[in-house]
């Protein structure tokens, strides 16, 4: 399973401890947890989110093709 961090979530991800705990807990688990470089910068959370061990990177491609090839995608 993989968990992308997009947009103002990244912030939240960031800075909410109880969603902090669960990204912990998920990584634990061996879940991939990317986010969105991007966003990440513009919220100046990068290094909050990194030091959480989130992979940043920018996802306007992977997103494209995960739409373009039919994968799963649940967006909350």
């Amino acid at each position: 399973m993989r968990l992308i961090i997009l947009g103002n979530t990244a912030k939240l991800a960031a800075e909410n401890e109880t969603i902090r705990a669960l990204i912990k807990t998920a990584l634990a688990e061996g879940v991939i947890i990317d986010g969105c470089l991007a966003c990440a910068k513009s919220l100046d959370v990068e290094k909050q989110l990194t030091n959480l061990g989130v992979s940043l990177s920018y996802m306007g491609q992977p997103l494209t093709e995960i739409l373009k090839n039919d994968r799963y995608l649940l967006t909350i």
